[in-house]
């Protein structure tokens, strides 16, 4: 006579999840021998692979709307700014920071070139 026994277990921790799926059998032999064979499998994830939201860069945001407001050196320096710390920390919102210090950097030289028509002409 056979007999199996299945077990699921969900492990919740600080660091991630596991899931254990586990079967054991017993199995008696023609002699009256038992051998009994067990399968166990874990599956682990840690919270960063279960983090599925991932944050958005603060400075990104930041660039983006200064620049869209008209204060281009705070765009650019909170763009770049932005910028790294979106390769460095894995954060979302490289996108914005590189728009945000692009906007910038084109208002910027658009006054340049104003101030220099101005100053060329008087």
């Amino acid at each position: 006579m056979t007999v199996c026994a299945g077990r699921l277990a969900y492990r919740p921790g600080r660091a991630g999840v596991s899931l254990i799926w586990g079967l054991t059998c017993d199995v008696e032999g023609a002699a009256g021998s038992s051998v009994v064979a067990a399968i166990r499998y874990e599956l682990s994830m840690t919270t960063s692979e279960l983090d599925y939201d991932a944050r958005t860069n603060v400075c990104a945001v930041i660039a983006l709307l200064t620049a869209l407001l008209g204060f281009f050196l705070p765009g650019l320096v909170f763009g770049v700014i932005g910028m790294i710390q979106c390769g460095r920390r894995g954060e979302d919102g490289w996108g914005m920071a590189f728009a945000g210090a692009l906007i910038s950097a084109i208002v910027f030289l658009i006054l340049l070139l104003w101030l220099g028509v101005v100053i060329a002409s008087t």
